[in-house]
């Protein structure tokens, strides 16, 4: 098995970037690849809702597994003005998955963004034998590795807006326009990361298995 790939990411060049759908779910079809290239066995797929939702499409396709459940957390409130949401002090979980093995033992969870890193450490301490995989991350690279497994894309510390979060109006100006084609450009080059810690637990099923069919 190849070492995992770690590259280096072109930065940002704007304070908010607004990825559109068809740049989502490429990235996720990438992210996807990545975590099957990885070697690692895995029998259930877990989106972390909402934003893990649109990543599992494309992910679950190419790793081809059917069978998921949902995990549900919310790490943002509503500020004073009942419109704008911002980071919540504790991470709340309304939905645990029902149908997971105990320790997390071949699944995958996933998520839109790693950010704080709260929903990875929280998915880490309750099954420690899963696999987590991210679209974006804000953290770098040796940050995201420490709890995430497949990461998509380092974004560095810009504010998202994807497209299925709200709509926005088509006034752009010239300099997100030069900002959207950087971006655009960049995407075909980038790599997902695959974390050490994929390639011990993608070792460790292989033999396994090995020692199974003995």
């Amino acid at each position: 098995m190849a070492d995992p790939e770690v590259v280096k990411f072109a930065p940002i060049y704007h304070e908010i970037i607004y990825p559109t759908i068809h740049e989502v779910l490429g990235t996720a079809t990438k992210l996807g690849k990545a975590i099957v290239s990885s070697g690692v066995e895995i029998n259930q797929i877990i989106p972390i809702t909402r934003g893990g939702a649109a990543p599992f499409l494309s992910v679950s396709r190419e790793v081809d597994v059917e069978s998921y459940d949902i995990l549900g957390v919310k790490g943002w409130k509503l500020s004073s003005d009942g419109v704008t949401e911002v980071p919540s002090n504790r991470l709340r979980v309304y939905q645990r998955p029902e149908r997971i093995n105990p320790k997390g033992e071949k699944t995958l969870f996933i998520d839109d963004l790693h950010d704080k890193g709260r929903t990875a450490r929280y998915v880490r301490r309750n099954w420690p034998r899963s696999l987590f995989a991210v679209l974006y991350s804000k953290l770098s690279a040796e940050e995201t590795m420490k709890f995430v497994d497949f990461c998509g894309r380092l974004i560095g510390q810009v504010w998202v807006r994807f497209p299925y979060d709200e709509q926005r109006e088509s006034n752009y100006t010239q300099m997100e326009v030069e900002d959207y084609i950087k971006w655009r450009q960049e995407e075909s080059n980038v790599v997902p990361l695959i974390s050490p810690r994929a390639a011990r637990i993608a070792k460790r099923q292989h033999k396994e298995t090995l020692e199974l069919a003995a």
